[in-house]
């Protein structure tokens, strides 16, 4: 993991950015895994966006935030228990925000960032896309098949 200020932190998630291939992202069947490249609008600083969906819960799911291919800007986890560095414990819809001198080690209730736990998994996405300053943003599909 490259070690990142708090200020370049805030710099590159309020960067503008936009998908590489803007064409519809899937979000089902399950499982389903893919990663999609983001490119800043105004710089060469590249980024991408994960998401993982299981078979065994499939409430729970992961999308996750990059800087290059090693720095975790955003994750957030659907399900699950997080404990904190500083021994917080966190269940639930939670949300990773990179913090200097800690990477992606400590979450944050999805609340404080908008994410209700009634919330769909596609509202959840667009909502990420939104906190991680993505201007356009691509249709977005669940296959029921």
């Amino acid at each position: 993991m490259s070690e990142l200020s708090q200020s370049e932190f805030d710099y590159l998630i309020g960067q503008e950015k936009r998908f590489e291939d803007e064409s519809t992202i899937l979000l089902g069947p399950a499982p389903l895994q893919w990663s999609k490249k983001i490119q800043s609008t105004s710089t060469k600083d590249t980024f991408s966006l994960d998401f993982y969906r299981g078979t065994f819960r499939l409430e729970k799911y992961t999308y996750n935030h990059r800087f290059k291919q090693t720095t975790v800007l955003m994750r957030f986890d659907s399900y699950g228990e997080h404990s904190n560095p500083d021994g917080e414990r966190i269940s639930g819809h939670h949300v990773h925000i990179y913090k200097e001198g800690f990477g992606d080690k400590f979450a944050y209730p999805a609340s404080n960032y908008g994410i209700e736990s009634s919330d769909t998994i596609e509202v959840v996405l667009q909502k990420i896309l939104v906190y991680c300053n993505i201007k356009i943003i691509p249709p977005i599909e669940i296959p029921m098949n």
